[in-house]
C-alpha cells in the first residue's frame, strides 16, 4: 500500500469516474415507506371574548411599550445584517478577470440586492409596526386621562360643589 493506497482500486475508480461506467453495478437501497401521510388537522374554534361586561378586557400598555422596543432592536439587528450582506457581496470584484468567477459574483450581488431590498422591506413593516403599538398604547393613556377628567369634573364634581355651597348657606 503506498499513499495513493491500493493503486489498481485508484486506477477503476478513475476510469469508472471519467467513463461512467463500472465494472460491478452500485444499486441503492430501496426506501421503505412505514406509514402513510398524517391524517387532516381539525381547526381550533376561537370564541371572541364577550365585551360587553364591565372591565372584561384590559389592555396592558406597559407590555405593548415593550414589545414596540424590542421591535427596535430587531430592526437595528435587521439593519446592521443587511448592510453586512450588501457590503460582503461588494467585495466580490476580485472575480472580474475569471467568466465563470464574473457569474458567480453577479449571481451572488444578485443574492445580495434582493436580500437587501427584503430586509428593508421589512425593516420598514416592522418599524411601522412599532411605532402602531406605541401610538396605541398613547391612545389608550389618552383615552384614560380623558375618562378621568370627564368622571372627576362632570356630574359628579358638580353635585360635590354643591354640596359645599348648601352647607356654606345653611350657616347664614
Amino acid at each position: 500500500m503506498g499513499i495513493l493506497g491500493d493503486i489498481e482500486s485508484f486506477g477503476e475508480a478513475f476510469v469508472d469516474g471519467v467513463t461512467g461506467h463500472s465494472a460491478q453495478p452500485q444499486f441503492a437501497a430501496v426506501p421503505t415507506v412505514n406509514g402513510g401521510p398524517p391524517g387532516p388537522v381539525e381547526a381550533t374554534k376561537w370564541n371572541a371574548p364577550d365585551a360587553s361586561g364591565n372591565g372584561q378586557i384590559t389592555v396592558h400598555r406597559d407590555v405593548l411599550r415593550k414589545i414596540a422596543g424590542s421591535m427596535h432592536s430587531d430592526v437595528v439587528e435587521l439593519d446592521a445584517a443587511v448592510t453586512r450582506v450588501q457590503n460582503a457581496g461588494s467585495s466580490l470584484s476580485s472575480f472580474s478577470g475569471w467568466s465563470t468567477g464574473s457569474a458567480f459574483g453577479g449571481n451572488v450581488m444578485s443574492a445580495c440586492t434582493g436580500f437587501g431590498q427584503v430586509g428593508a422591506n421589512t425593516s420598514d413593516t416592522q418599524t411601522t409596526a412599532a411605532k402602531n403599538l406605541t401610538d396605541s398604547a398613547s391612545s389608550y393613556d389618552d383615552a384614560e386621562s380623558t375618562n378621568y377628567q370627564a368622571i372627576n369634573s362632570g356630574p359628579a364634581a358638580t353635585l360635590n360643589a354643591s354640596g359645599g355651597s348648601v352647607s356654606a348657606a345653611g350657616g347664614i
